[in-house]
Order: C-alpha cells, then structure tokens, then sequence
C-alpha cells in the first residue's frame, strides 16, 4: 500500500470512527427499554445514525426490523415555528414538554412531535405502519416519550 492510499484509509477512519461516537451522545436520552415500556412493544432495537455538524439521529425497530421511530436531535437554529405552521406541520400545542413543544402534522392523525430544550431542537417521528396505515406509535405515546427525553436532557 502507497504513503496515499495509507493516508485516505486513515483519515476516513478517523472520519467513520468520530461520526459513530458522535450517534454514541445521543443514545442517552431515549434507549429501546423506554420504547417498550410507553408502547408495549417487544424487543424493540436500536439502530444508531447521525448527521454532521451538531444533528444526530437515533431510529428504533421493532422485532420484524421495521422502523418505528426516529428522533432527530439538532440546535435550536433549526426550529422555526412560524416556517412549521405555514407549511401546516402544526396542530396543537403540548404543555409540559420542553419549550415550544407542538404536534403535527395537521392530519386526522398526527405522527411527528417537536420542541425545544436547553441547547437542542428535538423532532419524534412515528412511522407509519403499512399493514393499516396507521403510526406504529400513537400521539400520547409519542407525548411519554418526548416527556422522557426532555427529562433527560
């Protein structure tokens, strides 16, 4: 192996190695355990992501390996609530979870939840289950964990 290729091995794996502990920091504010204990779920799993700069991301699978959840910790910079209402991703308020929490969208049945807490802008997202086209997790389920991962925060 050439100085170079040596060179671009190591500092991709630098690269991999720093984005994978930086999805490690947010793993403590909700873990599959909190998951299955608001939703009833079994063998709930955790497949970690993230995005550069200060966004992470952690999505959780339910025992068929489907996605059920996504949440996406970014700096408060990236809410804007006035942009949300007018694109229509608000219907209601919620009291008692961080600052300036909101549901959404404005759907018969909402599956993102959003707010603000400290240095971070939270969004849960439920995905929706194709068998009945339903959320896999309900908006009081979603409002539990938000609660969580405000707490923790």
């Amino acid at each position: 192996m050439n100085s170079r290729s040596f060179l671009f091995l190591s500092v991709m794996f630098i690269m991999c190695f720093g984005t994978a502990a930086q999805a490690e920091t947010f793993d403590k504010y909700l873990s599959a355990a909190d998951i299955e204990k608001v939703t009833g779920f079994k063998e709930v799993m955790l497949s970690k992501s993230s995005q550069q700069g200060s966004a992470g991301s952690l999505q959780f699978k339910n025992k068929d390996g489907k996605v059920i959840l996504l949440v996406r910790f970014n700096s408060p910079s990236f809410y804007n609530k006035a942009e949300a209402t007018k694109l229509g991703q608000i219907k209601g308020e919620i009291k008692g979870i961080g600052e300036d929490a909101y549901y959404g969208p404005n759907v018969a049945t909402p599956y993102m939840l959003s707010f603000k807490k400290d240095k971070l802008y939270v969004e849960l997202t439920a995905y929706i289950n194709s068998k009945d086209v339903m959320p896999f997790l309900t908006m009081e389920q979603l409002k539990a964990l938000g609660k969580i991962i405000a707490s923790r925060i």
